[in-house]
C-alpha cells in the first residue's frame, strides 16, 4: 500500500513534493527569546488507535511542559454548547400539526421510555469524553486524542488553556461548511483516490507523519473559501495566543493536524514571527507505554460543589450547573468529569398518574422487575429505599470491568433516574461523595405564589411543585400536588401569529381536544368574564371518588395557558383558578 502511494505521488505531485517540509506530528518551537521551549502537536480528533501512536518523545515533551494548550478547554463546553442544543429541541416542538390535540397534550410515559432511562447511554456523553463506536470498541482508546492530553494535564496539576474563542471557531467552522469542497477535486487526487481508499489513505498519512500529504490532498480537495474559515483565520487566532503563553511558561499545545502544515500553517507562521521550530521524532519503546499506562489508572479526587435544578425540587453534589434539557414530559442533566472520564447523569420523568390512562401507571416495581435486563453488566449490589421517596439503589459492574451506581426514585409527581458512571473503580472510590449530599423536596399543604421567571404570569400554587423549561424557550410545565389533588400550568409561545386569536374558538376547542386525548366527556362548560377571554369546563374522572379534571384556558399576550385540577375540593380549585 505504501509502495503504491509512493509511486502515485512520485507520478503526480513532483514539484509538490520535491521538498518534504512537515514529516513529523512533533514540534519543538524555541528561540525569540524565549527561555524555555514550548511544543506543538498535530491531533485526530478521535479516539482510534491510530491517533495513539505515541512516541517517547512525546510524553517526555508533555511531562516538561508547565501547561496545557487546546483549541478549545474542554471544561467549558457544556455552558457553551447549552443554547445551542435547546434550539435544536425545540425544533422538534412543532405544534402546527394537529394544532389543537398537541398543544396541550401531556402524554403518559412508555414502557421503553423509562427503561431507556436506565439504560441511557447519552450522545452527548460519548462526544464529549469518549468519541467512540460501540462496533468498533476493541480496535479505539478510552476517550480521544486531544481529550487525552487534556485529562494528562489536569491530572498532573497543569494549568488549561484556549488557543480560540469558542464562538469565533464554532461561526468559522458553521461558515466553512457551506462552501468546503470543490466541484471537480484536482486530477492527481482524483487519481489517488481511484487507487486507494480515502479513509485508509488519511490513517496512513497520520500514521507516518506525513502532514506535506495531508496539507497537498486537503489543497486538492476542499475550496480556498473553505480552507480561508477553517484553517487559515484560525491558524493565526492560535498563534497570537500561543505568543502570549510561550514567554512566560512552557508550553504543550495540542491542535489539529492540518492546522500545522502549508504556507499558512501554524509551523510557518511560527517561523515568520522569528521562533525556530524543529520536528521531534523517536521510537516508540517501553517508556512510553509506561507513560500511557500511568496516565490511564490515574484518576484525582473530583471538585464538587451542591447545586440546586433549576425548579429547586432536588439539589446534590455535582460537577458543574444543572442545565436542563426538557422535551415530551422529561427533564434530562449531563455533568460530565472531563478531568476522570466519569459523568453523572438524571432523567426526571414526569407520571402523569392525575390524568386518565388506558395503560397501568408504571411504578417502581415494574422497574425493578426488569432490572436485570436495563442495567449494564453484573448487578453487585441492590438496596431499598425509603428516604426521602421509595427508591432502588443499584451498583453494577459492566463487562469492561467499569463500576457505575444508579438511584431510582418514585414521587408523586416523577419517576427519577440518576447514573453515575466512570472507568475502572472511579465510582465505587467516589459515589458517596454524591449520594450522600441528594435532597429532594419533599411533600407539602401548603401553597405559595408563584411568579414565573419571565413575570409573565403568576398563580397560587401548591409549594410542592416541579417545573420543566421555565428558563428557556418553548412550552412550560408546572405540575403541583396538595392535599391528594393535582394541579397543572401549561403555557406555549408561538412565533406564528396567525394562530394566535383571543377568541372563544381558541379558549373553548383546548379543552375538547384535551378530553378527546383522554376519552373524558365535558360535563359542563362555560366562559368566563375578564380582561381575556377565558374557558372554564370540567369532566369526571372517577366517579367512586368523586374526582373531577377541572380546566382554564387563557389566551393572553401572545401565549396560550392551560390551568388544570385533578381532585374533589371545588374551593380550591376555584381559589387556584382566580389566582391566575
Amino acid at each position: 500500500m505504501k509502495k503504491t502511494l509512493s509511486i502515485l505521488l512520485l507520478s503526480f505531485t513532483v514539484v509538490a513534493f520535491s521538498q518534504q517540509q512537515y514529516q513529523s506530528l512533533l514540534w519543538k518551537i524555541t528561540g525569540n527569546g524565549l527561555e524555555k521551549p514550548s511544543y506543538l502537536y498535530g491531533t485526530m480528533h478521535v479516539s482510534k488507535k491510530v491517533a495513539f501512536r505515541l512516541d517517547d518523545v512525546f510524553y517526555k515533551a508533555l511531562n516538561e511542559s508547565e501547561c496545557i494548550a487546546l483549541e478549545s478547554d474542554p471544561t467549558t463546553w457544556p455552558g457553551f454548547n447549552y443554547e445551542m442544543m435547546l434550539s435544536q429541541m425545540a425544533a422538534y416542538n412543532n405544534y402546527n400539526n394537529d394544532f389543537y390535540t398537541n398543544l396541550f397534550k401531556l402524554t403518559h410515559p412508555e414502557e421503553m421510555t423509562i427503561r431507556g432511562s436506565v439504560r441511557m447511554d447519552n450522545n452527548a456523553v460519548n462526544a464529549y469524553l469518549y468519541r467512540k463506536s460501540s462496533a468498533s470498541d476493541n480496535f479505539e482508546e478510552e476517550t480521544y486524542l486531544d481529550m487525552f492530553i487534556f485529562q494528562a494535564g489536569k491530572k498532573n496539576n497543569k494549568a488549561i488553556y484556549a488557543l480560540e474563542d469558542l464562538e469565533e471557531s464554532r461561526y468559522l467552522t458553521t461558515k466553512a461548511a457551506y462552501n468546503a469542497n470543490k466541484k471537480e477535486l484536482d486530477p492527481w487526487v482524483q487519481k489517488l483516490y481511484a487507487k486507494e481508499n480515502a479513509y485508509l489513505i488519511q490513517e496512513n498519512l497520520y500514521r507516518d507523519r506525513n502532514l506535506d500529504l495531508l496539507d497537498s490532498i486537503g489543497s486538492g480537495v476542499n475550496t480556498e473559501f473553505y480552507r480561508e474559515n477553517m484553517l487559515y483565520i484560525r491558524n493565526e487566532n492560535m498563534v497570537v495566543s500561543l505568543e502570549k503563553l510561550m514567554p512566560t511558561k512552557s508550553v504543550f499545545a495540542g491542535v489539529g493536524a492540518a492546522h500545522l502544515p502549508g504556507e499558512q500553517g501554524m509551523i510557518n507562521m511560527l517561523r515568520q514571527r522569528g521562533y525556530k521550530v524543529q520536528s521531534l521524532t523517536s521510537e516508540q519503546t517501553d517508556y512510553s507505554k509506561t507513560e500511557k499506562i500511568k496516565l490511564d489508572s490515574l484518576f484525582v479526587d473530583p471538585i464538587l460543589k451542591q447545586q440546586q435544578s433549576p425548579d429547586g425540587f432536588m439539589s446534590l453534589k455535582t460537577y458543574d450547573t444543572l442545565r436542563e434539557f426538557s422535551y415530551a414530559g422529561q427533564k434530562y442533566y449531563l455533568d460530565p468529569d472531563m478531568t476522570n472520564g466519569a459523568y453523572l447523569t438524571i432523567n426526571r420523568i414526569s407520571r402523569f398518574t392525575y390524568l386518565p390512562n388506558e395503560k397501568e401507571h408504571i411504578t417502581l416495581k415494574e422497574i425493578d422487575h426488569l432490572l436485570y435486563e436495563d442495567i449494564p453488566g453484573d448487578i453487585i449490589k441492590k438496596e431499598e429505599l425509603t428516604q426521602p421517596y421509595p427508591g432502588i439503589s443499584i451498583v453494577n459492574k459492566t463487562k469492561k470491568g467499569e463500576f457505575q451506581k444508579y438511584h431510582i426514585y418514585q414521587t408523586p409527581l416523577e419517576i427519577i433516574v440518576m447514573k453515575f458512571a466512570g472507568r475502572s473503580d472511579f465510582v465505587l472510590k467516589h459515589e458517596a461523595e454524591i449520594f450522600n449530599s441528594i435532597a429532594l423536596k419533599e411533600p407539602s399543604n401548603t401553597t405559595q405564589l408563584f411568579v414565573s421567571p419571565n413575570k409573565k404570569f403568576q398563580v397560587d400554587f401548591p409549594e410542592y411543585y416541579v417545573s420543566s423549561n421555565m428558563h428557556n424557550y418553548g412550552k412550560k410545565l408546572l405540575e403541583g400536588y396538595r392535599d391528594d389533588a393535582y394541579y397543572f400550568v401549561e403555557e406555549a409561545v408561538l412565533n406564528d401569529i396567525s394562530y394566535i386569536e383571543e377568541d372563544s374558538f381558541e379558549a373553548k376547542y383546548f379543552h375538547h381536544a384535551l378530553y378527546k386525548n383522554y376519552k373524558l366527556t365535558e360535563a359542563k362548560g362555560g366562559f368566563k368574564a375578564g380582561d381575556y377571554k377565558t374557558y372554564e369546563s370540567q369532566a369526571i374522572v372517577d366517579s367512586t371518588a368523586n374526582k373531577s379534571l377541572h380546566l382554564k384556558t387563557i389566551v393572553k399576550d401572545g401565549s396560550y395557558y392551560l390551568l388544570g385540577y385533578v381532585g374533589k375540593n371545588e374551593a380550591d380549585k376555584t381559589s387556584f383558578f382566580k389566582s391566575f
